[in-house]
């Protein structure tokens, strides 16, 4: 399940990468500010220890037996599921924080990434910055 959410990713970030390799061509790189984010403040912790065929289910009170889980996990990242990873991926996905989204005091869930870049502007190359005001 936690390579169907890789592969998402993985195509987020070629698509983003065509749009840049687009502006290179163009000509427009140095003078552009991207700000580039993606993800809706780190993991959740839905998918239950087994992981969902369909996360709806877990709101919606529907338990899914883990033999059924077991038995779809070709067809996970296609159009008949809607599957969220297990638990104990959210945990290892927020880390460096505690908990996941459903438990924000720790800050588990409540980052994520964010890449700025405007070459004509902003001098500094790969430097890592953090926020630490709430």
């Amino acid at each position: 399940m936690i390579e169907v959410y890789a592969a998402a990713l993985s195509y987020c970030d070629a698509q983003m990468g065509r749009i840049l390799d687009a502006m290179d061509e163009m000509g427009e790189t140095d003078n552009t500010l991207v700000i580039y984010i993606q993800g809706d403040n780190g993991a959740s912790a839905e998918g239950t220890p087994q992981g969902l065929l369909n996360e709806m289910a877990v709101f919606n009170g529907i338990p899914e037996d883990f033999q059924k889980v077991m038995a779809h996990m070709n067809d996970l990242g296609g159009p008949m599921t809607f599957n969220h990873y297990p638990v104990g991926w959210a945990h290892a996905m927020d880390t460096p924080f505690q908990w996941t989204k459903q438990v924000a005091s720790h800050f588990g869930g409540t980052r994520n990434a964010l890449v700025i870049s405007w070459p004509a502007r902003i001098k500094a190359k790969g430097g890592i910055r953090t926020n630490s005001a709430a």
